[in-house]
């Protein structure tokens, strides 16, 4: 029991238990740009995607095309990709010009990579998503709601938003088991 408490303070190793820390820090957090821990935010409103990828030709297209609706900008990094996975990408660029800036990284770390995708955005929000997993874009979990709630959020209030949880479709790793 204590090594599974001492594994994260922030995030939630028992879902069936609330975990009161965690929604207490997120809550601190929230309020930083308001009481001047966390400077406000100068970037301008709108969401940046940021998704790291290696090896993903089976699930890169219907992931960017699942995404592109919530997106004012989607920057990818390659991290070596050896199975068609930057030539899909550039294709798909070439058709989202605008949309999708593209790098390839091959020797980056992980971490590496992110902060480098990271320092490109140009948006206030960011939304970390993987290459192989893909939203759901009608229906009650459709990925358009997530843009709008972000969007009509109070910039002096929310700093951090912090999504337990998103229902995603096709990728069997990344599924709810009590969905199935």
């Amino acid at each position: 029991m204590h090594n599974k408490i001492s594994l994260s303070i922030t995030s939630n190793q028992n879902p069936e238990r609330k975990n009161y820390v965690s929604r207490f820090l997120r809550k601190i957090a929230s309020i930083g740009p308001l009481v001047g821990i966390v400077p406000r935010s100068t970037r301008p409103p709108g969401i940046s995607v940021i998704m790291r990828v290696k090896d993903e030709k089976d699930w890169i297209r219907p992931s960017i095309q699942s995404i592109k609706g919530i997106a004012d900008e989607i920057l990818i990094a390659d991290n070596g990709s050896t199975d068609g996975t930057f030539q899909i990408l550039e294709e798909i660029a070439s058709h989202e010009k605008g949309l999708i800036k593209l790098w390839r990284w091959p020797d980056l770390d992980h971490c590496s990579l992110s902060n480098f995708a990271l320092e490109k955005t140009t948006f206030r929000w960011v939304f970390r998503w993987d290459g192989d997993m893909v939203a759901h874009t009608i229906g009650k979990y459709n990925i358009s709601n997530l843009r709008e709630r972000i969007l009509s959020l109070d910039s002096r209030l929310y700093y951090l938003i912090y999504l337990r949880h998103i229902n995603l479709s096709g990728d069997l790793f990344h599924q709810d088991p009590k969905e199935m």
